[in-house]
This record gives C-alpha cells, structure tokens and sequence, in this order.
C-alpha cells in the first residue's frame, strides 16, 4: 500500500486499466443480447469514469447494438447519444457512416434507427457547416428512413459545399 502512494502515476494507470476492462465487460454484455444489463453497468460505472472514455463507452454501445442487429436497442442508444453535449465529431462520423453502411444492407432497414442516426449526421454537419461528407451522410440516412424530400434537399446542400473532391 505504501508503494502505491509513492507512485500516483501507477496508481492512475491500474485505475485507468480497471475502468477500461470494466467498459469492455458492459460492451461485451451487450453485444451478447444482455443490453440493459450492459447499459446499467456503463451509467453505474460513468460518474467514475474520465469523459472521453464514457462517452466513447456510449458510442461504442451504439456501434455493437447495430452490428448485432438489435436495432430497437441501437434507436435508444442513439437517441440518448444525441443529447450528449460536446459529442467528439469524428465518433459521430464513425457512428453515422457505420450505421448507414449497415443499414443499408437490411432488406427493410429500421426507420426509427435510420432517423436517429440521421440526427447524429445533423449534429456533425452543424459542426463542420462546410463540410459535405456528414450531410451526404445525414441524406442518406434519411432515404433510407423513407423520408426522401428531406434526403434531396440535404444532398442538394452537400453537392453545393463540393470543392471538386467529393463524390456522393
């Protein structure tokens, strides 16, 4: 004991260590169908834990949820991701070009889950204003929701940012 008060930093590291195997244990929960139990262990562990691995926690619980097609969960998940202030804008490009890719290999994709993703994109886009690539994104996911007035007009938008690099 005495050793590890001499040594703040190994005690930070062992901490930080704990913290990460305790997420990877919520994730793997929920990636086995045990998502409310995952999904409780994450906010139970989220007031100890540093804010880039929460909300990374949070994110990555997003991603799992639509790789194993538990898209109700995913919609949840998504939605309370959303409400998140301050959301690091390339989770939400990862998150939302994930989701499209994925959801537009479903025969009948989910449209709620379709829309909340679509928002994530919208949250991107107000981020980098100038930037296409999360309203190609945000368009997308909107067609693939059914709403196709709101995918043009959007897609409109982006091929108006293109400098000449971008391909839709």
């Amino acid at each position: 004991i005495q050793e590890k008060k001499d040594r703040p930093e190994l005690v930070a590291k062992l901490t930080e260590n704990v913290h990460q195997a305790k997420v990877t244990k919520a994730l793997v929960m929920a990636s086995q169908g045990n998502v409310s139990e995952g999904r409780a262990l994450i906010n139970t562990l989220k007031p100890t834990l540093p804010s880039e691995l929460a909300t990374l926690a949070d994110f990555k619980l997003c991603q799992i949820l639509i790789q194993t097609k538990q898209f109700e969960e995913a919609t949840i998940s998504a939605e309370e991701l959303a409400k998140l202030p301050g959301l690091p804008l390339q989770l939400l490009q990862e998150i939302t070009q994930f989701g499209y890719e994925s959801l537009s290999n479903e025969a009948e994709p989910p449209k709620k889950l379709a829309l909340a993703l679509a928002n994530l994109a919208a949250i991107a886009s107000s981020n980098r204003p100038t930037d296409p690539v999360p309203l190609d994104t945000q368009a997308h996911l909107l067609a693939l929701a059914g709403d196709l007035d709101q995918a043009i007009e959007i897609e409109e938008r982006a091929l108006s940012l293109d400098d000449g690099t971008y391909q839709s």
